[in-house]
């Protein structure tokens, strides 16, 4: 279980006791807990796809703690994976610890806490002091009257062998 304490702050949605995650931080966590490439890509996804949800953070001694529930991928229907982890700073580093998931490989090394961790680094990026609330398609204006992104560009099917590829190299 998380330590953080019977007299610590009850569960909050403001960030402001999160660390500055930096990808690099959940690059090195996933490498010393040998998480594999395509698990690690699954768990961008689960944050890319906006499976992860209902954050909440706990004020720690040494940092936060974190939980948060993540949607099954295949079995929609079924409750959501509960997730739980603890950040700290330590030597101006950010760790990442005492990660829990409800799914079968349930030791925190798994997709799901790698979407919850890409989450917070988005939180983070975005400088939000507080998890951000999720508005449904129905109560946001309609939008069926603004024109696609790709109307008067010109789009139009060709061989892939008459398309140029460019490579951005950063």
């Amino acid at each position: 279980m998380i330590s953080c304490g019977p007299s610590l702050p009850q569960w909050t949605l403001s960030l402001k006791s999160l660390p500055a995650l930096k990808e690099k931080d959940i690059e090195l966590w996933a490498n010393q807990s040998r998480i594999p490439k395509a698990v690690h890509t699954k768990g961008y996804g689960n944050f890319a796809e906006s499976y992860v949800h209902e954050v909440e953070v706990r004020t720690a001694i040494d940092g936060c703690c974190v939980r948060a529930k993540c949607c099954k991928s295949m079995k929609k229907n079924d409750p959501p994976h509960s997730l739980n982890l603890k950040l700290s700073i330590i030597d101006g580093c950010v760790k990442i610890s005492e990660c829990l998931c409800s799914c079968k490989a349930g030791e925190g090394e798994c997709n799901h806490i790698l979407g919850l961790l890409y989450l917070l680094h988005h939180y983070c990026k975005c400088g939000y002091k507080t998890v951000p609330t999720l508005q449904s398609k129905t109560s946001l204006k309609q939008t069926w009257h603004i024109p696609a992104r790709t109307d008067g560009i010109g789009i139009t099917p060709k061989k892939v062998q008459d398309i140029n590829f460019f490579i951005k190299i950063s």
